[in-house]
């Protein structure tokens, strides 16, 4: 085996008779998505819905999610190719419209941001809107209501933050428009004038005319700050700090301001007409979420506790409920009588970590958040997270997780494996705890001698016997056939094996999943492949049971 012109030496085990006659078949197992942890709440806004069917609707990555919290199950839209950064509902409250950034696929070429129409009763994609239009990603979206959702209006991400109209049913751009350089962070039609379309963002509000292929532009005047906007009793509501101002269009058409209301403490993130025509309205500094009655007169408030972050998402609910989507990536459901029931959650920053359980349905995640988390991996519920005294930047660490029948230590360890010419990648434990083969990012197979204080074993045919207790490294003799050919080395983050031992689960560097059989020892053999949802793999590992 070669990698960057080099060759890698790996020793044929002894029960290997004759290499000729070593076949590697189709592995009979195949992967499916079943569950999906984690909301992207962070930097999106009003991207929790709930639909008919019951189910929450919202993304993370580019798997756009349909949760039904009382049966405790998921269904997910799978055909974007990058992160979804927004989320539209059809005034039918059926079809659904999301965006998406830019990417690039394994070959190295773009892939473009675009807009899927599609219907969240049978997940089929009804439509593609933008493909070559777009530059860098679509950031907010919003389906016209004075015509039944005929019109789709959308914000990209460029310099201009492109405002384009589309009649998406016939995938056709009927208008297009720069807006500003400012961050834009929301648009919307008018509820009862379909030419009319206000976007919204830093020290900004413009009011748009619509007329055949052009569009015309009113500015609003605010002072400086992040507005957002959203339509109450036909009029329209603009928020900002620390006030709601309702305004309504007078004969110029233009809008004037007809009431300013001392709402939040800071900044209003988000606003929610509820279907007996009052409103809520969300806050940033202050944590609250104030009901509102017809006559724009605060009747509740409550406030959102400082553990789930601030608000950036309030959709009505089923009954008096109401979801709240936070900064911290969390989904609530609630009331003003009862408080908050957590839903979704994740962690807040990157994951880096990730191990299961030997042999229970569990497995711990720890991310540059500083929580550890253990998860149920039948129930998908969070069993519990502890939050670690110190943050580790740029810092590669070893954990070693112990578990016994009742509880777990976590410990952290050095060992000083001396003799990579460069950092290592993978390790594995022999059964008896003896012995470690690593890899490196030079492409080396070392194996160590541990009870002799971590020694190299120079002789490395020595070790080609060994049954290693995991199998996660990435270059060795019984998994080399699952390299690609023209690799260079850095195409395969993770690999585990089965705890029978048939199967071999890698991940690419092109966000993919591929199972193969178990030995792998033969170049270009066949295998499954399964398109991955997320941005990149780092670590996974199958689950005891072989299912997971």
């Amino acid at each position: 085996m070669f990698m960057r012109g080099r060759p890698i030496t790996m020793f044929i085990p002894s029960d290997v008779e004759n290499y000729d006659d070593v076949r590697t078949e189709l592995p009979p197992e195949r992967l499916k998505l079943e569950w999906v942890y984690g909301y992207r709440g962070r930097d999106c806004r009003a991207n929790v819905y709930l639909l008919p069917t019951g189910e929450i609707v919202y993304f993370i990555a580019s798997v756009v999610v349909l949760f039904n919290y009382e049966e405790r199950t998921q269904r997910h839209y799978l055909g974007h190719t990058d992160c979804v950064k927004c989320l539209a509902v059809h005034p039918d409250k059926i079809r659904i419209a999301t965006g998406q950034i830019a990417g690039v696929d394994k070959d190295g070429r773009p892939l473009q941001p675009h807009v899927r129409v599609w219907d969240s009763v049978s997940l089929s994609t009804l439509q593609i809107i933008g493909l070559g239009t777009f530059e860098r990603g679509v950031g907010s979206l919003a389906f016209s209501k004075a015509d039944s959702g005929i019109h789709l209006s959308v914000i990209d991400d460029s310099n201009e933050h492109m405002l384009t109209v589309w009649d998406w049913q016939k995938k056709s751009k009927i208008a297009e428009i720069k807006t500003t350089n400012e961050v834009v962070l929301a648009v919307e039609f008018h509820p009862t004038d379909a030419n009319t379309i206000v976007t919204c963002g830093k020290s900004h509000i413009f009011f748009w005319t619509w007329s055949g292929s052009s569009l015309a532009r009113k500015q609003g005047i605010f002072g400086p700050g992040e507005i957002f906007v959203g339509f109450y009793s036909q009029k329209l509501c603009a928020s900002g700090s620390p006030s709601v101002l309702l305004t309504h269009p007078i004969p110029t058409g233009a809008f004037q301001i007809t009431r300013q209301i001392k709402a939040h403490d800071g900044s209003v993130f988000t606003l929610c007409q509820m279907r007996n025509g009052t409103l809520l309205t969300g806050g940033g500094k202050d944590h609250k979420i104030i009901l509102w009655d017809h006559d724009l007169n605060p009747e509740r408030d409550i406030e959102v506790p400082d553990q789930y972050g601030t608000i950036r998402a309030v959709a009505e609910g089923k009954g008096e409920q109401f979801l709240v989507g936070t900064s911290r990536n969390f989904i609530l459901r609630g009331t003003f009588n009862d408080g908050f029931q957590v839903e979704v959650q994740g962690h807040t920053d990157e994951l880096w970590g990730l191990a299961a359980h030997p042999f229970k349905d569990l497995f711990l995640t720890c991310a540059q958040d500083r929580q550890v988390c253990l998860w149920n991996s039948v129930y998908h519920t969070l069993e519990w997270t502890r939050l670690l005294d110190v943050r580790l930047l740029q810092t590669h660490i070893c954990i070693h997780i112990m578990f016994s029948f009742s509880f777990f230590i976590v410990k952290s360890f050095n060992l000083r494996l001396q003799g990579h010419s460069s950092y290592i990648t993978h390790l594995d434990w022999s059964p008896d705890n003896k012995f470690i083969m690593s890899n490196s990012g030079d492409y080396e197979i070392l194996y160590w001698d541990i009870p002799n204080g971590c020694k190299l074993i120079r002789n490395r045919s020595e070790c080609k016997d060994i049954d290693w207790a995991t199998y996660t490294c990435v270059l060795g003799f019984h998994v080399f056939g699952v390299w690609p050919e023209g690799s260079d080395g850095t195409d395969i983050n993770a690999l585990v094996r089965s705890h029978n031992r048939k199967v071999i689960a890698l991940a690419d560097d092109f966000c993919k999943v591929h199972l193969f059989q178990y030995p792998c020892s033969r170049p270009k053999v066949c295998h499954i492949t399964l398109l991955s949802y997320f941005k990149e793999y780092l670590y996974f590992y199958i689950l005891e049971d072989d299912v997971y």
